[in-house]
């Protein structure tokens, strides 16, 4: 699986050095305007996007049915498409807390929101994946495009409540939204590993 890893990070990485400029200037940003949704709002958009170019780089060379003539298994397959997003989330997200604390904006109010966009960046990921694992990434990107505005709509209603509420409630709330992207993970992994199972390559 660390094989299949290695193997998409080379395919993109024209592409990942894009995403990765790209990345830096919504930092300066976020850090120059005081103001950590635009980072948040990109990691969203970002752990999708560099798993759907993988995929569209192995449907194009018909990767799958390569993989598992070699020995892959199918689990293993649909498993290695989440460790990708995963790869590239957990990074950025880490980093988006040595942000906050370096351009001094950690209070509860951004903590919050760190919180609450690693679980919507999750649940991006547990809603997407299955889809175009199912229909393929070319009749996916509607549903990844619909995602997206779902989410700015979400972070809209997210800032919203942070100002409005804040205190203790925004982040119990948050622990939770963040509690359900990690356990949709795990089941949204056991749906892609059946989808896998009976997709005819």
């Amino acid at each position: 699986m660390l094989g299949t890893l290695i193997k998409d990070f080379k395919n993109i990485f024209g592409q990942f050095i894009y995403y990765f400029v790209l990345m830096v200037v919504f930092m300066a940003v976020s850090v120059i305007t005081k103001n950590i949704y635009y980072y948040m709002g990109a990691i969203v958009f970002f752990c999708v996007a560099v798993p759907l170019s993988a995929l569209a780089y192995d449907e194009k060379d018909n990767w799958d049915k390569f993989a598992l003539a070699s020995g892959v298994t199918r689990n293993q397959l649909a498993v290695s498409r989440y460790l990708l997003g995963l790869a590239v989330f957990l990074p950025m997200w880490a980093v988006s807390f040595i942000l906050v604390a370096a351009g001094g904006m950690w209070n509860i109010e951004n903590l919050s929101v760190l919180l609450s966009y690693g679980g919507i960046a999750l649940l991006t990921i547990d809603a997407i994946l299955p889809v175009v694992l199912k229909i393929g990434v070319e009749k996916g990107r509607l549903v990844y495009i619909l995602t997206i505005l779902i989410v700015i709509a979400l972070g809209g209603v997210l800032a919203f409540l942070v100002e409005a509420i804040g205190g203790d409630s925004v982040l119990y709330s948050s622990v939770a939204v963040l509690a359900l992207g990690i356990a949709g993970f795990f089941l949204s992994i056991k749906i892609a590993c059946n989808i896998y199972r009976k997709k005819d390559f």
